[in-house]
């Protein structure tokens, strides 16, 4: 399932997004740097539209550990791509996605929403949890 899409910069995933609706990331002028294309590219997650329920209250810091592998950021915006291509919808419009398969350089943990008219991205401390606030977890087939 190895394809084209998982090897662009993460600078050029978020232009593709913008293509089809706006986006608002936070200190993205360092997005590639933080958040290189990685050697391995190929993980699943279930096909739900808001993050996973169970992962509620659950900050990066806990989800390590527990050895529970979550999403990162390329992930989610690739699985937005996807979605939205597919249906026309946006994921996580109640909730937000924590992306705790990522870190930026400083530590924090990136998460993703869609927010009222646009994509946003932001960034939250590792150890930061709430109930709206919930990782993807991946699966193993």
């Amino acid at each position: 399932m190895e394809n084209n899409r998982n090897k662009k910069l993460t600078s050029q995933i978020i232009s593709n997004l913008r293509k089809k609706f706006p986006v608002y990331v936070y200190d993205e002028e360092n997005v590639d740097t933080n958040f290189p294309v990685p050697q391995k590219t190929i993980r699943y997650f279930q096909e739900n539209v808001e993050a996973d329920p169970e992962l509620r209250n659950k900050s990066a810091d806990d989800l390590g550990r527990e050895g529970i592998k979550g999403i990162t950021l390329r992930e989610r915006l690739l699985l937005e791509l996807q979605y939205f291509t597919k249906t026309g919808k946006h994921l996580d419009v109640d909730n937000i996605t924590l992306c705790s398969g990522s870190r930026s350089s400083d530590g924090f943990v990136p998460y993703v929403y869609w927010g009222g008219d646009e994509l946003r991205v932001g960034w939250d401390c590792s150890d930061c949890r709430g109930d709206v606030l919930r990782s993807r977890q991946a699966v193993t087939l």
